[in-house]
């Protein structure tokens, strides 16, 4: 999804694949395209050792502020805390 002249930023940690997927819900519901990457397949490594494992959620830079503004709306409805 990440297209090359346009700029992603992260704007949601997550620590499993769980809680990316309800933060991209969120965002997508909202009319937001959004991506996840991460170091390492949760799959294979369900872990979170330094970092491997980390799920950073991205939107594009025009859409930053509102993403971040509406997952802290929305904390109290997400996983991680």
């Amino acid at each position: 999804m990440s297209n090359d002249k346009q700029q992603w930023v992260t704007v949601y940690r997550a620590w499993g694949d769980a809680d990316a997927q309800i933060v991209m819900g969120l965002l997508k519901s909202s009319g937001m395209d959004c991506y996840a990457e991460g170091n390492a397949a949760q799959s294979v490594h369900p872990f979170t050792i330094d970092g491997l494992g980390e799920i950073r959620v991205k939107v594009s830079v025009d859409n930053a502020h509102a993403a971040q503004f509406l997952i802290e709306e929305n904390r109290g409805h997400l996983i991680s805390d």
